[in-house]
């Protein structure tokens, strides 16, 4: 055997600590479960050393437009601005960050799950695949012995190689996702804020796709002409999430249209002006202005 079950639990129980541990750099210890908090204090965690960076990231995007010049530039600028007074009270924005935090939680969960299957895997073929040799050869030298577990744990060590650079992408891709997520969800909960006396069905919104977006983005956000379309803000808000969703059941929506998308969090077009070509909006007076709407929905 090269890996025996002590050890194999071993580096499970490693694995658990590790993303536990990355979950309470970016998470409040309360989103956690009585288990994920048993397991950090059990390893001499500490729970009160945690960042609340979705709070943090979620007060930023609420508080400044995309063009806001005044906004933070740095990381450490964000969270100073952030702690400063600034983050929206209300019963709506705390449900909103619990909702991000949850859904960050339970997609860095099936990762650590993925990532413990995939190790697991690995070691139990290796296993297996030893004890086959074995059967093959059970009067072989120790020193063929040692040559023969050398190859073994050179294949194992391409392999967790391998699957260390899958992990990473798909990491990347899970906050990539998530952080989209939460951009688009805190600028619409501004947008709905500033337009409280507002029928939200006469509010719109674009998103503007970056150039390398996908044929998918590019068709919800974009009119035939390239200039981003508009849609009534609940329109956006009512397609939900297209999380778990085949892509030709996908939808315009406020958060990440799908992972990995490159698009603008939705943007308010200002009564009586028009969106650019580059997503600037300039003035055209309220005459017209319902019409141009209409014509680019």
């Amino acid at each position: 055997m090269i890996i025996s079950k002590d050890t194999l639990e071993r580096i499970k129980q490693l694995i658990e600590l590790k993303y536990t541990g990355l979950l309470l750099k970016l998470l409040n210890p309360e989103v956690l479960s009585s288990q994920q908090k048993k397991d950090l204090l059990d390893s001499n965690v500490s729970l009160s050393n945690y960042y609340d960076i979705i709070r943090y990231l979620y007060t930023y995007n609420f508080n400044y437009d995309i063009d806001d010049p005044t906004k933070p530039n740095s990381f450490k600028e964000i969270i100073v601005d952030a702690i400063s007074n600034r983050t929206p009270n209300g019963d709506v924005h705390t449900s909103a960050i619990s909702y991000l935090e949850q859904s960050l939680n339970t997609a860095i969960e099936k990762l650590k799950q993925v990532v413990i299957n995939n190790i697991s895997s690995i070691f139990l073929e290796a296993n297996e695949e030893y004890r086959r040799g074995i059967l093959q050869d059970l009067d072989r030298s120790e020193t063929l012995e040692s040559v023969f577990k050398e190859k073994f744990i050179n294949q194992i060590t391409k392999k967790l190689r391998e699957t260390s650079k899958e992990v990473n992408r798909d990491w990347q891709r899970v906050v990539v996702t998530e952080l989209t997520n939460l951009i688009g969800i805190a600028h619409t909960d501004k947008i709905i804020m500033d337009n409280a006396d507002t029928d939200l069905d006469t509010v719109f919104v674009y998103r503007k796709p970056m150039s390398d977006a996908c044929r998918w983005c590019k068709e919800f956000y974009l009119t035939s002409s390239d200039t981003p379309k508009l849609y009534p803000i609940t329109e956006l808000i009512g397609n939900g999430s297209n999380y778990g969703k085949k892509n030709s059941e996908w939808l315009p929506v406020v958060g990440a249209t799908h992972p990995w998308s490159r698009t603008s969090p939705p943007i308010q077009l200002k009564p009586g002006f028009k969106v650019n070509l580059d997503g600037t909006q300039s003035f055209m007076g309220l005459k017209d202005w319902l019409d141009y709407v209409k014509n680019n929905l």
